[in-house]
């Protein structure tokens, strides 16, 4: 498997009964050794064998039709976030169909998630998505950014492309149980 294949996975398709990672938080804890540091301090969990880490979940700005008629509700972003909010993770979810963009860079440079998720749930968001993955991993050069939702599955590699090394994975499939179980 080639590294950019890698990047692209669908977790839930991982064995649990293996030595692979069964989810992405699994996966990021992993990389860092088992706990997250933040600095100066490890925070850690009251379940055993998981280290709470600070997860934003982001869902884009409105196409120019959704600006004028309609917002959407981001339903599935809320639901991944529930997911790992249960598992005792420290989380937040902007929306950038209210929020400005301005509102994002604020909030990664005083809060300074660990892990960024974008929906990418129209094929139109994503030079926005792109954008600010980049413009995140200048601030954040150790967060982990991922992108998943419906689109993004059809286009995972195009995605990594155009990230240039900004994205570190897309996330295929059901967001709500790979990214805790």
């Amino acid at each position: 498997m080639d590294k950019q294949s890698e990047r692209i996975t669908s977790w839930g398709s991982l064995d649990a009964k293996t030595t692979q990672p069964r989810n992405l938080i699994d996966w990021l804890q992993l990389m860092h050794g088992g706990a997250v540091d933040r600095g100066t301090s490890v925070h850690r969990s009251r379940l055993p064998g998981v280290v709470p880490m600070k997860l934003l979940f982001v869902h884009p700005g409105p196409l120019l039709y959704t600006n004028v008629f309609l917002r959407l509700e981001p339903l599935g972003l809320e639901l991944v976030a529930e997911a790992a909010r249960r598992r005792k993770h420290s989380v937040r979810l902007i929306d950038l169909q209210v929020e400005s963009q301005d509102a994002y860079h604020r909030m990664i440079a005083e809060w300074l998630p660990d892990f960024i998720a974008f929906s990418c749930n129209y094929l139109a968001n994503v030079p926005e998505i792109v954008d600010l993955a980049v413009a995140t991993k200048i601030v954040l050069p150790r967060s982990f950014i991922c992108v998943g939702g419906h689109s993004a599955s059809f286009i995972a590699e195009t995605i990594l492309e155009h990230g240039a090394g900004a994205i570190d994975c897309v996330l295929k499939g059901e967001g709500e149980a790979s990214i805790v179980e």
